[in-house]
C-alpha cells in the first residue's frame, strides 16, 4: 500500500473529523478548544475539502469559516504567492480584507460542484473538468474532487458568450 499525499492525508483527517462531530453533536457535547484548534488548522490546509463537510464548517468561528470558503474558491496554492507550498494557510480575521478584496466578515462564495457547474453551463461534466484542466475555468481540485465558484462559473459562462 502505498502512502497518501500530504493533502489526501488531510482530507482523509477532515472526513472522519465530520463523522465524529456527527456523534459529538448527537451527544450534546461542546468542541473542546484544543479539538477546536485543530479543526481549525486542518480545514485552513485542506480548504477545499473542509468547504464540502457541513459539521467541520460549523465547528469554525465565523472569521475561520469565511477564510475557508475563500480560499476553497481560489485556483491553487500556487495561485497564492503570498503562502509556500506546504506552508500553513493565514487566516483573514474580520475587517481585514481579504485576497479576492472582500472584507473577511462579507458574505462567503457559493461552492458549486461540477454537477451544478455543469447544470448551471447546460454542458456536460466532462467538459466542465476539461475546462478547469486547461484553465479556462477556475477551479479547486482537493483530494481528487473539482470545485468551482458561483463567480468563476459566471465568468466563464460570460466568455463563452462573447467569443
Amino acid at each position: 500500500m502505498r502512502e497518501p499525499s500530504p493533502e489526501r492525508q488531510r482530507a482523509i483527517v477532515l472526513m472522519l473529523t465530520e463523522v465524529a462531530l456527527s456523534s459529538s453533536a448527537r451527544n450534546g457535547r461542546a468542541l473542546p478548544d484544543d479539538v477546536a484548534w485543530l479543526l481549525t488548522r486542518l480545514a485552513l490546509n485542506a480548504p477545499g475539502t473542509a468547504a464540502r463537510l457541513p459539521r467541520v464548517m460549523a465547528g469554525l468561528s465565523p472569521e475561520v469559516r469565511a477564510a475557508v470558503t475563500r480560499l476553497a474558491g481560489q485556483t491553487s496554492h500556487a495561485a497564492r504567492s503570498d503562502v509556500p507550498p506546504g506552508a500553513p494557510a493565514s487566516v483573514e480575521w474580520a475587517g481585514s480584507p481579504g485576497r479576492d478584496g472582500r472584507a473577511a466578515g462579507a458574505a462567503p462564495a457559493q461552492v458549486l460542484s461540477v454537477r451544478q457547474a455543469a447544470a448551471s453551463l447546460r454542458i456536460s461534466s466532462h467538459a466542465v473538468r476539461a475546462a478547469a484542466r486547461r484553465g479556462s475555468l477556475k477551479a479547486v481540485k482537493d483530494a481528487g474532487r473539482w470545485t468551482f465558484t458561483a463567480a468563476a462559473v459566471d465568468a466563464y459562462q460570460q466568455r463563452r458568450r462573447s467569443s
